[in-house]
């Protein structure tokens, strides 16, 4: 269950239904296609992402609030991209840490990025800055494109509404963290930023910082994506 946020009931736990009963209600199907991404990489992927948000939506479907909207279905320009259940978040459930812009997310992002910030973020950012966190600049959250925004690429995480990006932390005091200059920069910058992006690792199955490659110099990236099993499991932490 999600915790409940101050004054405020964020999440419940709704009547367990099964997944395949929560499939047929809600239609939702992964996603295909002939356009010039390359869609999901076989049918058990598919199945995986439809099963991932449905078991979240059926288990702890998010409540909305004045920071939580659901938006229905996104999709498009190209029909490999979209997802069947959106939400549109302007700030965390449980910490309300804002995020600017706010973001497009699938359900199972929405605890994931919550538990990262208040069990990691909000730690670390005590320990090596001294002050809280009260806001996170997103890069990215829903759009249609090829990984790395390459034309004719796989499909990306972000264009089924499962990654987001964050490029800086706001403190309580004034300061921003920048992923770009801090990655490197003074020693509890890059402190705070390491220590955040390892402990993402415990949460989300992709995580890439500028240590990663050319495409991650400026942001984390972080999503829920499921591979087959291998050297590292079903996780990629760089």
């Amino acid at each position: 269950m999600w915790l409940k946020a101050r004054n405020t009931a964020v999440f419940y736990l709704a009547p367990r239904l099964s997944v395949a009963m929560v499939l047929l209600a809600t239609g939702l199907l992964g996603c295909g296609g002939p356009g010039d991404l390359i869609a999901d990489e076989d049918n058990k992927r598919t199945l995986w992402r439809a099963a991932a948000e449905a078991q979240c939506l059926a288990e702890t479907p998010p409540v909305e609030t004045p920071t939580l909207k659901a938006i229905g279905p996104v999709d498009g320009p190209d029909p490999a991209c979209g997802t069947k259940h959106a939400f549109e978040l302007s700030a965390t459930p449980t910490g309300h840490v804002v995020l600017a812009p706010e973001a497009t997310l699938a359900c199972p992002m929405i605890p994931a990025l919550d538990q990262w910030v208040e069990t990691a973020v909000q730690p670390a950012a005590a320990e090596h800055l001294g002050s809280r966190v009260t806001a996170l600049t997103v890069a990215a959250s829903y759009v249609c494109r090829g990984r790395n925004g390459k034309k004719g690429a796989r499909i990306s995480e972000h264009a089924l509404a499962n990654a987001i990006d964050i490029s800086a932390f706001r403190l309580a005091d004034g300061r921003k963290v920048s992923v770009e200059t801090g990655w490197n920069g003074s020693a509890d910058e890059s402190a705070f930023l390491h220590a955040v992006q390892k402990d993402a690792c415990k949460t989300f199955t992709t995580v890439i910082s500028p240590d990663g490659d050319r495409y991650h110099q400026t942001h984390f990236h972080l999503d829920l994506a499921r591979r087959s099993a291998g050297p590292g499991g079903y996780r990629y932490c760089k």
